[in-house]
């Protein structure tokens, strides 16, 4: 039985003291400043918490997708947030004004910033293309735009790009590439005598798994919540799970061989057998997929029929009573399922898996 139930249908147990164990951890193998990544409101996890916990923890560095994220992160002192991803006339003023560091990805994004009559000096991160094929300046382009920051009184803090393959492959031969040309950015600003003191190409598998692609600053976000930052390896040997997902039996009935089970019919029972309700739905972002298993009781038991929006059934090897607990992400007893197994169960990344799950879910903090 569900012991000190929330009183609520499923909903997310996100335990701080592993996350502030996580980031001491990735201090003793990074030699550089740490930039907790938090977008997405901190992966679905819970922003302004998850943040607070971070800062508390030493980390001052913070970066975000959308100003409105780094609204939400003004409360911590002294913190230095940067905006990874693009913004509008508006919104780049607004955030130069509240003294957010911006991403400059591109010839327009450069043009449109020095137009901008700003209240303070702005400070921007250069994004480079390497080899990811998404935003960032291209090589023939870096010096002109650095120059012309410049030239319009623009501080020049910051220098970074993104990986493609280090998660998924190692060793692969577009890392060595885009290192290559990373290294080539920096030597040419550098002839030109433009040094960004924020250099950063590093995400949590970088951290753990290529050390020569530190810089000055590394980036960190799955590492620091205990999610896997490899799918080829387990999750490295000191950082701890801090999600959990659970849920409960709401009905538990027994069956005749041959009966229908959910929409389309798509799960007959094959004899006798005990079916449970548990109430967590697609609209609570657990996807379908006829390999779902969840944990009651410390034993895997398979998710049958289709995934309903509010509820999915599961079959049973005997009776259980109502109020039983269910994992969706978790462990119980011997078993667990973490959310590397269920994001392939989705065919989908463990970043989408959990900052998917969505706002109806509540967060707990323990």
């Amino acid at each position: 039985m569900i012991k000190n139930n929330p009183v609520a249908a499923n909903w997310l147990e996100i335990n701080l003291a592993a996350i502030h164990h996580n980031i001491n951890q990735v201090k003793n193998i990074v030699q550089a400043p740490i930039m907790a990544v938090l977008k997405a409101d901190a992966y679905g996890l819970g922003i302004e918490r998850i943040s607070k916990e971070i800062y508390d923890a030493g980390v001052e560095w913070f970066a975000v997708a959308r100003l409105s994220e780094a609204i939400k992160l003004q409360y911590l002192p002294n913190a230095k947030i940067l905006i990874l991803g693009p913004l509008t006339d508006d919104e780049l003023e607004k955030s130069v004004n509240l003294g957010f560091r911006i991403t400059v990805y591109s010839v327009n994004c450069c043009k449109r910033l020095i137009q901008i009559p700003f209240k303070k000096s702005a400070n921007v991160h250069l994004k480079v293309e390497t080899g990811f094929g998404r935003y960032g300046l291209m090589l023939d382009e870096i010096l002109t735009v650095a120059q012309e920051l410049i030239k319009h009184g623009v501080n020049i803090e910051g220098l970074y790009s993104h990986f493609a393959m280090v998660d998924d492959i190692p060793n692969h031969a577009l890392t060595k590439k885009q290192q290559d040309v990373f290294k080539q950015i920096i030597s040419l600003l550098a002839e030109n005598f433009i040094f960004p003191t924020a250099v950063h190409f590093s995400n949590s598998a970088v951290a753990y798994g290529l050390p020569e692609a530190h810089y000055t600053m590394v980036r960190m976000g799955s590492a620091i919540l205990g999610i896997k930052p490899f799918y080829f390896s387990p999750l490295p040997e000191g950082l701890i799970r801090c999600v959990h997902w659970k849920s409960y039996l709401a009905s538990c009935k027994q069956f005749v061989a041959g009966t229908s089970i959910g929409y389309g019919a798509a799960y007959k029972t094959n004899e006798t057998e005990w079916i449970g309700v548990v109430p967590v739905g697609y609209a609570d972002g657990y996807r379908r997929s006829p390999e779902n298993v969840v944990l009651i009781d410390g034993q895997r038991m398979p998710v049958v029929g289709r995934i309903c929006c509010d509820a999915f059934m599961v079959k049973l090897p005997r009776e259980y009573s109502q109020g039983e607990e269910v994992v969706m992400i978790g462990d119980m007893g011997a078993e667990h399922i973490w959310v590397d197994e269920l994001a392939k169960i989705w065919g989908t990344s463990q970043a989408e898996a959990i900052s998917t799950i969505t706002a109806r879910v509540p967060r707990l903090y323990i």
